[in-house]
């Protein structure tokens, strides 16, 4: 799967012995913390959802990152190993509002170019009901639009 390592932030991490690299890489609506043997060429994704901001110990033993969610705000995680956990919760800030439930749609362009959207339905919505349409149109793939807790943007 090629991965799009620029709208990562262009945030490295080199491994002592210079033969791993770690950084941020995209596909789709998701970026992933993603570590890639530069000896062999094998990438792996080392995270599951969308992950930015990674910070590494020198020795590269534990890191943290920012996760993402799609229905939770993004927190903040440590990585150990292969082990993961939570050092933030900000989700129970919000535990008392509705959850946010984005759903990735697809669809193709007029010349069969396939393309990708988050859509944000209303907390109230119910299954056929009709709801006015919002769109906040872009370019990518470097300014995505990621399947995630939504982030407020100003456009100037």
């Amino acid at each position: 799967m090629p991965l799009d390592v620029f709208r990562g932030g262009n945030s490295f991490s080199w491994s002592p012995d210079s033969r791993t690299l770690y950084y941020i890489g995209g596909h789709s609506v998701w970026d992933y913390l993603v570590r890639q043997d530069l000896t062999t060429g094998r990438m792996e994704r080392v995270t599951d959802r969308v992950a930015s901001a990674p910070s590494f110990t020198t020795d590269m033993a534990r890191a943290v990152f920012l996760k993402a969610s799609p229905s939770l705000p993004t927190e903040i995680r440590l990585l150990e190993g292969s082990a993961e956990s939570s050092l933030t919760n900000v989700g129970d800030s919000v535990a008392a509002y509705p959850r946010v439930q984005p759903k990735v749609v697809t669809w193709k362009s007029r010349d069969g170019l396939p393309i990708e959207g988050v859509l944000f339905l209303p907390f109230t919505y119910q299954p056929g009901e009709r709801v006015p349409l919002l769109v906040e149109l872009h370019g990518g793939p470097t300014g995505v639009i990621l399947d995630s807790f939504p982030v407020p943007r100003t456009y100037a």
